[in-house]
């Protein structure tokens, strides 16, 4: 996967709007068909814009970011997922997590109430948001400015799908 597209899955994880866009009616999914290459490696972690003994400097979106080198949450930690759209209507994917995900995201986004979690997408920080409230069981991840491409969707969606 070209770097470019690891960056334009800019993911920005809008916790305020995650909770706001739980009941929204979705989309149901466009998958166009096989996605070739590896699985996206996608996970959630905490982060911090200060230096944190044990943890990773990492180039973030903006600035460097230093980021737990664990994943609190992956993929592997998505029941489901589907083509959405954000506030502004571009294209975006919501998460529903599993059970055991729900708990990963509820102790990872209470853990960072006013703190940063990183996005990281094949190895690279795609995103940084503030933890504004605790987010559950959904999740809305976007591609940044201008939203996912169809490619990115295809790819996010089909690894979830074949789990």
């Amino acid at each position: 996967m070209p770097l470019r597209y690891a960056f334009r899955i800019a993911m920005s994880l809008t916790l305020g709007l995650v909770i706001a866009s739980c009941g929204r009616q979705r989309e149901e999914p466009l998958i166009a068909g096989p996605v070739a290459g590896p699985p996206p490696d996608v996970s959630f972690r905490a982060a911090s814009l200060e230096a944190v003994p044990g943890w990773n400097q990492m180039g973030g979106p903006d600035a460097p970011i230093w980021v737990a080198p664990e994943a609190a949450v992956t993929l592997a930690d998505v029941a489901r997922a589907e083509q959405s759209k954000d506030e502004l209507g571009h294209p975006a994917i919501a998460l529903n997590f599993t059970a055991a995900g729900a708990q990963k995201m509820r102790s990872l986004s209470a853990a960072q109430l006013g703190k940063l979690i990183a996005i990281v997408v094949d190895g690279k920080v795609v995103s940084s948001p503030r933890v504004n409230s605790q987010v559950t069981d959904r999740a809305l991840i976007t591609g940044g400015g201008s939203g996912f491409d169809q490619h990115e969707i295809d790819r996010i969606l089909a690894f979830v799908k074949r789990k």
